[in-house]
């Protein structure tokens, strides 16, 4: 891929937002998996929860 003057100057700002992409996606993967891990133990303790699994 060719790089052009313009990309040279746009590229300070790239790593900031993919920061910030990577951050907010990493506290909603962490959010799903506390919420999948309850939702397990729930299932594993009580037979009554066990729709939760399918």
């Amino acid at each position: 891929m060719r790089l052009t003057p313009n990309d040279n100057i746009c590229e300070p700002a790239k790593p900031d937002a993919t920061d910030w992409e990577s951050i907010k996606w990493y506290k909603v993967n962490r959010h799903v998996d506390s919420l999948q891990k309850r939702i397990y133990r729930a299932s594993k303790d009580n037979d009554r929860y066990s729709y939760f699994t399918g």
